[in-house]
């Protein structure tokens, strides 16, 4: 369904278009899943977590991955994610 992009600008285009975003959007979580995943934190129940690592991103400011690890902290971004994922609203 997603084909690798060619140029920034094609990049840009797709991540404007509600359909392919969203796409995109889920594929960047399921990276998410699969790393932690595969490093032993599995974040099935986490979505303040998953939340976090997806407004901050799974690499630092430096380009260098976030660990995985077994005690995440949520930023403000995460939380608002786990009371949507409990209720279904703020």
């Amino acid at each position: 369904i997603l084909k690798i992009s060619k140029s920034k600008s094609e990049v840009i285009s797709k991540l404007n278009d509600d359909r392919t975003n969203i796409l995109y959007a889920a594929a960047y979580i399921r990276i998410i899943l699969s790393l932690w995943s595969k490093s032993g934190f599995p974040l099935n129940n986490r979505p303040d977590i998953v939340g976090t690592l997806y407004s901050a991103g799974i690499f630092d400011a430096t380009g260098e991955e976030r660990p995985p690890n077994n005690n995440p902290k949520p930023n403000n971004f995460g939380m608002v994610a786990k009371l949507f994922y409990k209720y279904g609203k703020l």
